[in-house]
């Protein structure tokens, strides 16, 4: 018996190994996995990092699960210990190029340059189309002041993606130390006009003018950049970077703050949503959502310049975020900027041809353009791609009144009469009219007594009093 037991025991401990060292396992020259203090995190964040820790240790020969482990770490900013567990990571996985390049990326965050060099180095070779890694590259090769490198990785980039604003800065500044400020001046310019409101830019720009062979000539536009970075100074334009964005979705207090501005936008409190939405930004700049979020924030409270910087930041970072061009439409929409809400509408429908709101919108545009089949077109396609909005109905159903098309306007005015609403005694009233212009006498009768009634209960007073005028209109003689 005592037999059995013993063999049953040591069948258990060779399936469930205990102990961490045993879990570990660590191969020669590995590193194993760090002693974190949890203590120093918040409740959710202790809970998240904890359970990954967990499945680390139970899982140490994992690349993936040790990886994971990291990117939580990195996104809290704990470059050193996620560090090493990208190393552990790329040594158990030696030919993925996630793992080598975001090792390299809390190197260089540490302003360890020489070791970020040969990790880049080495994450190139496995990918070598990845041009943020070559941004990088150039970035800390320039730190080191290995110039020449430098620049020719600039300069690759550049060659496949034009629009790369950090290539040319990085440029101008290669320019800048070699003595060539004129050089400088045509780089740091191009960047600028990539990233209007990169302050770094602007200040580099700046020292290349008041620097360069026409000296103090130069005064205005040394004046002039120099106030843009005053303005600007904490800007800079956001990077397209899949890995790093994987990284940053994993932090926990950027997605709580992003969570609480939309609470409290939902109950009307625009400035606490604001400031939740920016301390989200703070700690996530590429949390796209909350720089699309505070375009249309900062135009509800009328700060109209910081809805502009935040949508060119944005749109430079991924040019086809249709909710961005939508919500800078409505902006420019309100303030009768007829020209640039065409322009931003158009651009949303362009980047999601299914955006039913921007159809809705650029339709009222044309309209007021006289466009009147364009605008019949995009109402139509507004109702096609969100049956559910009710204005989009309605929106058509008048321009089929136009055209003389009154079954159909009617059928759509019907879908408008729910939900139950203070819009619904207009939409009701609608109804009525056009079965009066449709020569439906009773129905027009009976839809607009019901509108009536529900114009009484929502107490809307100068619709009632309209409603009343053409009532005295439609009854019969009593």
């Amino acid at each position: 018996m005592i037999a059995n037991i013993l063999l049953m025991l040591i069948f258990f401990w060779s399936i469930h190994p205990q102990g961490t060292t045993a879990r570990q396992s660590n191969p020669a020259g590995m590193p194993g996995l760090p002693v974190i203090n949890f203590d120093d995190f918040g409740p959710g964040i202790k809970e998240q990092i904890r359970k990954a820790y967990d499945d680390a240790r139970m899982n140490p020969n994992d690349a993936l699960i040790v990886g994971r482990l990291a990117m939580i770490l990195h996104a809290y900013q704990d470059y050193g210990l996620a560090a090493s567990l990208y190393e552990r990571a790329s040594l158990l996985h030696p030919d993925e190029f996630k793992w080598t390049y975001l090792q390299a990326t809390c190197q260089a965050s540490v302003g360890k340059n020489t070791e970020a060099i040969a990790s880049l180095r080495a994450a190139i070779k496995k990918n070598p189309d990845y041009l943020p890694a070559r941004l990088k590259l150039a970035d800390a090769l320039l730190a080191m002041n290995q110039l020449e490198d430098s620049g020719r990785f600039y300069a690759e980039v550049i060659a496949r993606q034009p629009a790369a604003p950090q290539a040319y800065y990085g440029l101008g500044r290669i320019k800048s130390k070699l003595g060539d400020h004129d050089g400088a001046i045509e780089s740091l310019k191009k960047a600028c006009q990539l990233a209007p409101t990169w302050g770094a830019a602007h200040y580099a720009l700046a020292l290349a003018y008041r620097n360069s062979s026409a000296g103090e000539g130069n005064s205005v536009k040394v004046a002039g950049h120099l106030k843009i970075y005053q303005r600007h100074m904490l800007v800079r334009p956001l990077l397209v970077d899949q890995m790093l964005d994987a990284v940053a979705g994993l932090n926990l207090s950027a997605s709580d703050s992003l969570n609480r501005g939309v609470v409290h936008e939902a109950a009307g409190r625009l400035d606490e949503s604001i400031a939740e939405h920016e301390r989200a930004m703070a700690i996530n700049p590429q949390l796209i959502q909350a720089h699309i979020n505070l375009i249309q924030l900062y135009a509800r409270t009328s700060q109209t310049a910081k809805a502009e910087e935040r949508y060119r930041s944005v749109i430079a970072f991924n040019p086809n975020l249709a909710e961005a061009h939508y919500n800078i439409g409505v902006m420019y929409l309100g303030q009768k900027r007829i020209a640039d809400a065409s322009q931003a509408f158009q651009r949303a429908i362009d980047s999601n041809p299914q955006f039913a709101e921007a159809h809705l919108n650029y339709g009222l545009l044309l309209e007021q353009e006289k466009s009147y089949d364009e605008a019949l077109s995009h109402y139509r396609q507004a109702v096609e791609h969100g049956p559910n909005l009710r204005e989009a109905h309605f929106q058509l159903a008048r321009m089929l009144i136009f055209k003389g098309v009154m079954p159909e306007a009617i059928e759509h005015l019907k879908l408008t009469l729910t939900p139950e609403d203070d819009q619904t005694p207009r939409y009701t009233y609608a109804l009525a009219a056009a079965y009066a212009r449709a020569g439906d006498r009773v129905n027009g009768l009976k839809y607009a007594r019901i509108a009536r009634d529900k114009a009484a209960t929502f107490k809307q007073t100068e619709l009632l009093a309209q409603i009343e005028r053409d009532l005295k209109i439609l009854e019969p003689d009593k």
